[in-house]
This record gives structure tokens, sequence and C-alpha cells, in this order.
């Protein structure tokens, strides 16, 4: 399992899970975690953030899809893709216990 988001640095990492996973001959899963908003002061979201992250969200998986399946072409029916919505870290704590291998991608 592979999670990822924008940053290009991410498409190295999904493609080496891609390719370790044809080599291992497993299944892949990519997953993006997209993080609510949390604010503790009244704040003016944008009426249409959500669609916004949403769309976001889906260009990214997708992205990471298109870099998988060419890493890993022999193993396209195995590549499969989550978007997730919740906090980032323990939606990913809680996938890496089904998974055998994590990689993941961090924003610093």
């Amino acid at each position: 399992m592979s999670g990822t988001h924008r940053e290009l640095g991410i498409v190295v990492g999904v493609e080496w899970a891609a390719r370790d996973a044809e080599i291992r001959n497993v299944p892949f899963s990519v997953t993006h975690v997209v993080a609510p908003i949390v604010v503790d002061t009244p704040v003016a979201v944008p009426p249409d953030y959500s669609q916004r992250q949403e769309e976001a969200a889906q260009t990214i998986i997708e992205q990471a899809h298109r870099v998988a399946v060419a890493a890993a072409p022999s193993h396209e029916g195995e590549i499969n893709t989550e978007i997730l919505h919740a906090q980032p870290m323990p939606a990913m704590a809680e996938l890496s216990r089904r998974a055998p291998m994590l990689a993941a991608g961090c924003r610093g």
C-alpha cells in the first residue's frame, strides 16, 4: 500500500511500491487521505471548498494510478486506489495494520 499526495517526490514512492508489489506478485493499493477542515476560531470557508478538495483528491489519486500502472504495467489489474476522508495520521496507521508493507509520503 502506498499513501500519496501532491508532492513530486511521492511519484518515486508510488513507482517503487508498484514495482515491489509486481515483483512480489501481491495486490497494491494507493490511498489518498483528505483531511477534514478543523479550526478553533470562526473562519469563512469558501462555499466550494469541499468540492475543490474532492476534485484535487481525485486528480492526485488518478495521477498516482497512472504512475503505478506505468511502473508496473503487467500488474495493472492488481492496482487499486482509494480516497479516504479522515485525519491522515490515524487513517494511515489503521491502514498499515492491514498491509504487509507501507510506503508513505509526508508533507513538511
